[in-house]
């Protein structure tokens, strides 16, 4: 979650300071390669994480909020 804040806060920062460099045309594209770089690290990676999401957590562990009493 930090990074993705620090992502999400530095985006605009760093696309304003481009386009007012390089103007709007190289700041599109430069912050939309990294959205696809991100994409083909997801890819690239999802073969592993597909074993960590299909597992069920253990259904032994207590709930962390109790019941209601009735």
């Amino acid at each position: 979650m930090t990074v993705q804040g620090v992502g999400a806060s530095l985006s605009p920062a760093i696309g304003g300071w481009i386009a007012q460099k390089l103007g709007y045309p190289a700041a599109f594209l430069i912050l939309g390669s990294f959205a696809i770089g991100s994409i083909m690290i997801w890819l690239w990676f999802s073969s592993s994480l597909k074993p960590a999401c299909a597992t069920k957590p253990d259904q032994s562990d207590a709930p962390l909020v109790p019941a209601p009493a009735t």
